[in-house]
């Protein structure tokens, strides 16, 4: 019995003895120098930015106190944090691998200033050896009280705003097979910018052969809300959900040079195989109309053959400058890439519909309207009106149309127009008043100008 109780005080020896010799040697101020300096070799290499460090506590093989962090870039602070907290485990590193327990910026403060078309932002320095093969698991990271601001002086507008009483729980674990953040509750108050107070949430990993899956993402403001989740297998299989309802006013507080002049409801699905993978959009555009679309694309050649169905669309209503409607009827279109260059056949029925052109900038412009044009617009009878502007290519577009009665006011032979790409933008308005319109035409290739018939 008496050399089984010497044998345990000797294994309990060796486990206490290193432990107690760790955390005294963290409470001398000559080893909290030591870490400090060897801290900062080890940022200074990994980033091309200016580090400071005020000084460090916890105790060492557990936890790490950073005190007066600062990272700056030119001279200007980026990131100032007054207190870092790292808990972490060592064990885990005899198998390659960092196990961060908990990482926590206290009150940290960062400036995001762009000018002369760039971010003012550290850079990852360079480096001649090869990559890091441990792994990395960040079970909690942690950001309390903090504030980003963001500085563009290179806008047409100097702009400054920011996300104050920032509140983040997240966490992260990268390897060479799997890379995986998530995001638990997220939390900010808008600061210079006309947005409601924004939560967030999500799952976002990513396989090493390029799988992407985003399980349960959301972004919330009291106007604005997103949900998606998706999965991609590139060269497999996709499938996601999309949902958003985007409010007008923040999206303009946020790109100014949004146009968009109507709250929007967005419905889109997508699943299948790479090759032939089915697309589904539902889109509420209130006063502006309502568009439901269906296509089957091949994601590999970028080939697709959808249609769309619309109701009451008027797309003035939605951005101002667009033609007016009400717009009425189907869309069926078949082509390859989406680039001005690509091909594309289209075939456009409308029903009910009045498609005209935005109020000319001066009296005499083109695409003013004319008093028989007036007549057709204020018909009991549904009545077309197309203006197409072409701008750097010709297109050919002819048309079949039922006429109306000699009530609703004169009209013209159907016929097919074919315009220069010369001019920059010529203009062709034509109308009708109708109550049936189909078009099919396609892209041409060729530049060249003929009358109406």
């Amino acid at each position: 019995m008496r050399i089984v109780r010497r044998v345990l005080a000797v294994v309990a020896a060796l486990f206490v003895l290193p432990i107690v010799t760790l955390w005294t040697a963290s409470r001398f101020g000559v080893v909290q120098e030591l870490v400090r300096t060897r801290l900062l070799d080890i940022l200074r290499t990994s980033l091309d930015a200016q580090i400071d460090l005020g000084g460090v506590g916890g105790t060492l093989g557990r936890s790490l106190v950073l005190r007066d962090f600062r990272v700056a870039v030119a001279g200007h602070n980026v990131v100032r944090a007054p207190r870092v907290e790292v808990v972490y485990a060592l064990l885990p590193l005899v198998r390659g691998r960092l196990v961060v327990r908990r990482f926590t910026l206290v009150a940290p403060r960062v400036r995001l200033v762009s000018e002369h078309g760039a971010w003012r932002l550290p850079r990852p320095a360079e480096r001649h050896g090869g990559s890091s093969r441990t792994a990395l698991d960040v079970r909690t990271f942690e950001i309390r009280d903090g504030r980003i601001a963001v500085v563009q002086l290179d806008a047409s507008t100097p702009r400054r705003f920011a996300a104050t009483a920032v509140a983040l729980t997240a966490g992260a674990a990268i390897d060479a097979r799997h890379s995986e953040v998530t995001i638990r509750d997220l939390r900010f108050t808008p600061r210079g910018i006309a947005v409601t107070p924004v939560r967030a949430s999500g799952t976002v990993a990513r396989e090493s052969g390029g799988a992407v899956h985003v399980v349960d993402l959301r972004l919330a403001t009291a106007r604005t809300r997103l949900d998606a989740r998706a999965d991609v297998v590139p060269g497999r299989e996709v499938r996601g959900h999309v949902g958003l309802l985007l409010d007008a006013a923040e999206l303009r507080a946020v790109v100014p040079a949004s146009r968009l002049t109507t709250n929007v409801d967005v419905r889109a699905e997508a699943s299948g195989p790479w090759h032939a993978a089915d697309f589904g959009v539902r889109a509420d555009g209130g006063a502006a109309g309502r568009v439901h679309a269906r296509a089957l694309v091949d994601l590999d050649h970028r080939a697709y053959a959808g249609r769309a169905e619309l109701a009451a669309v008027d797309p003035a209503a939605a951005v101002a400058g667009l033609v007016r409607g009400p717009i009425n009827g189907r869309v069926h279109a078949r082509g390859r890439g989406v680039g001005l260059g690509d091909p594309v056949s289209y075939r456009v029925g409308l029903v009910r519909s009045e498609v005209a052109a935005p109020p000319p900038a001066r009296p005499g412009s083109a695409g003013a309207s004319s008093p028989a044009r007036r007549r057709h617009t204020a018909s009991p009878r549904a009545c077309v009106s197309t203006a197409l502007t072409i701008s750097r290519r010709a297109y050919r577009a002819g048309s079949r149309r039922r006429r109306a009665s000699p009530a609703a006011g004169p009209t013209r032979p159907a016929g097919t127009s074919t315009r220069t790409c010369g001019s920059s933008a010529p203009r062709s308005t034509a109308s009708r008043c109708t109550t049936a319109s189909s078009v099919r035409g396609s892209t041409a290739t060729t530049c060249a100008s003929r009358p109406r018939s």
